[in-house]
């Protein structure tokens, strides 16, 4: 009787733990098609949020950028509002100034940009962010938001 009852609990435990692995196995493809969310601005009924495209960057692209505005207001941003940086002796450095012109844009309530940057720009291994700067007031000072991001 001992024997059947231990059987029983072996073979329980072996389809609990086949469960769970599949389980993170999903989990690990799920995640490989997200993009995940690094960094979000909340003030109002202002919701700026900037992410990496994962997929894209896992499959050896230079970063994709995806800049949302979730909020209710719309937000101004001069030329490309982006501007690329790297991390040297723990300062961050521009690599690249994306806002190369004066057009000032507007990012509306729900809508959603991605940028590119060219793999020209980032041209040593390092820690790099891409900073986006908006003001959604224009009397007040400009906002930033930014997301990090490897290169090896």
């Amino acid at each position: 009787m001992e024997k059947k009852i231990l059987l029983i609990l072996i073979g329980m435990i072996m389809i609990l733990a086949a469960c769970s692995e599949e389980k993170v196995i999903k989990e690990r493809e799920n995640q490989s098609k997200m993009n995940n969310i690094d960094s979000i601005y909340k003030d109002g009924d202002i919701s700026i949020s900037i992410s990496v495209s994962q997929e894209r960057y896992d499959q050896g692209e230079t970063p994709v950028v995806i800049i949302r505005n979730d909020g209710e207001t719309p937000v101004d941003y001069t030329g490309l509002g982006t501007s690329l940086e790297y991390l040297q002796d723990n300062v961050w450095v521009a690599a690249d100034d994306a806002v190369t012109e004066d057009k000032l844009n507007v990012l509306e309530p729900g809508k959603k940009m991605d940028q590119k940057f060219p793999q020209s720009y980032i041209q040593q291994k390092g820690v790099y962010r891409i900073v986006f700067k908006f003001h959604a007031d224009r009397n007040k000072e400009s906002k930033k938001i930014a997301v990090s991001f490897y290169v090896d």
